[in-house]
């Protein structure tokens, strides 16, 4: 859906055609709080916060990089493409996944 409205407000305007949009998604456990003596800011850590970071730095602009674990999930309701595979900081290596654009009539 974030896909398609990028695409949509792209056709609308030329101050929008220059706008284009990167999600990356991994599913797994995190944890999250509030950090902050002064200025309290909620943020979330662990290692599935960083592998989504780095599947939205190393993904396509206009499209969705999910993870395998990710793509397990969502392979009944969504179409998948298998994309690249992604070297993590300890070395291990991540099969990944580009969610295909739909129309807005399927309902995820």
């Amino acid at each position: 859906q974030m896909c398609s409205f990028v695409q949509g407000m792209q056709k609308r305007a030329d101050a929008w055609s220059a706008l284009e949009i990167r999600a990356g998604v991994h599913t797994g456990v995190v944890l999250a709080g509030v950090v902050g003596t002064r200025k309290y800011s909620y943020d979330v850590f662990g290692k599935t916060n960083i592998i989504a970071n780095l599947l939205e730095s190393e993904g396509q602009p206009s499209h969705v990089h999910i993870s395998k674990d990710t793509e397990q999930l969502v392979n009944e309701s969504l179409v998948c493409t298998q994309h690249k595979s992604l070297t993590l900081d300890d070395g291990s290596t991540m099969l990944t996944y580009l969610v295909a654009p739909h129309n807005n009539n399927t309902q995820v």
